[in-house]
């Protein structure tokens, strides 16, 4: 799993687009380059429409999955039991809601999979929370990997596109 990861994140700084070299220096993203975003309940993806000074960022998708707490998923309580001294206790049920979670960030990284292999994505940065990242990461395809210029692990699903540009322009590449 470990080998997995730096692999991806050495693929992030070997691509055409960002390179070694530009380690330290703000993200610079091309004209067409897909920006997808994802927090575990809603993806977007936008691409930029501008040049790598000025982005401008436009709406290409977005999909929201209905996913309540886990209370309200309506399942019973887990069983319990009874061992000498501590009184009753029972085993942690599942969590639903993180289960739905992680298939959202499967079927997300599927919709990537499947717009790299058609050619719609030839540039991406992915953006999500660290738990959804680290999910989505899981299921990244060759055709994601060679596209990946870089991962940024936040959480911006939910502010307005100007922010996001803004976030991504303030981006620097680790180093």
């Amino acid at each position: 799993m470990i080998a997995v990861n730096l692999a991806l994140m050495k693929n992030a700084y070997q691509e055409e687009d960002v390179n070694v070299s530009r380690r330290g220096q703000s993200l610079k993203l091309p004209n067409g380059t897909m920006v997808a975003l994802a927090d575990g309940e809603r993806s977007l993806l936008l691409v930029n429409q501008g040049d790598e000074d000025i982005l401008d960022l436009r709406h290409f998708s977005h999909e929201e999955a209905a996913n309540p707490p886990t209370h309200e998923m309506g399942r019973d309580a887990p069983g319990r039991f009874t061992s000498k001294g501590t009184g009753p206790s029972g085993p942690e049920g599942p969590d639903l809601h993180k289960r739905a979670e992680s298939r959202f960030a499967a079927a997300f990284a599927d919709t990537l999979s499947q717009l790299a292999k058609d050619g719609t994505i030839t540039r991406l940065v992915v953006i999500c929370d660290p738990d959804t990242l680290g999910e989505v990461r899981v299921h990244y395809d060759a055709a994601v990997r060679k596209a990946l210029i870089c991962e940024i692990p936040r959480d911006l699903t939910k502010l307005p596109i100007p922010e996001i540009e803004k976030g991504l322009s303030a981006w620097t590449l680790p180093g």
